[in-house]
C-alpha cells in the first residue's frame, strides 16, 4: 500500500450536542478503521453532559472544538472548514462507521490528483 503520507487524507466531521452516551464507540468507528490517513474533527454545540470530557481523554488523536452553534449543518461546516483532507465527510455522534468502510470508500473515490490505496492494495 502507498505510504501514509503519500494517501489522500479523510477528515471525517462529527457534530455532537449532549451525546455522550454514543460518543465514546462513534470516534472509536472512526479510529480502528484499516485507512491509515484520517482526520477526526469533532464540533460540539456547547454540551451540558459529559460530552466535553469524553473528547478530552482523546488527547491528540482528534480534533475538537465546543462552542454554541446552529444546530447539526452549521458544526458540519464549521468542521469542514477546518479539515485538512481532500475528502471530507460527516457521521453524525449517534452512528457508526462499519470495520473497512473508510478503505471501501477511499478505494472507490477516483480523482486523479490524490494518491489513493488500489484494489490491490487492500
Amino acid at each position: 500500500m502507498a505510504e501514509q503520507s503519500e494517501l489522500a487524507l479523510l477528515s471525517v466531521v462529527v457534530p455532537c450536542r449532549n451525546r455522550a452516551n454514543f460518543l465514546h464507540e462513534t470516534l472509536e468507528s472512526i479510529l480502528r478503521q484499516d485507512y491509515p490517513s484520517i482526520e477526526c474533527i469533532v464540533v460540539d454545540g456547547a454540551s451540558t453532559d459529559s460530552t466535553v470530557d469524553i473528547l478530552e481523554s482523546y488527547g491528540g488523536r482528534i480534533q475538537w472544538c465546543s462552542e454554541p452553534d446552529s444546530g447539526p449543518a452549521d458544526a458540519i461546516n464549521k468542521g469542514w472548514a477546518r479539515a485538512k483532507g481532500s475528502v471530507v465527510a460527516w457521521l453524525n455522534a449517534d452512528d457508526l462507521w462499519a470495520p473497512g468502510a473508510a478503505m471501501a470508500a477511499m478505494t472507490s473515490v477516483s480523482y486523479t490528483h490524490l494518491t489513493l490505496p488500489t484494489n490491490r492494495e487492500v
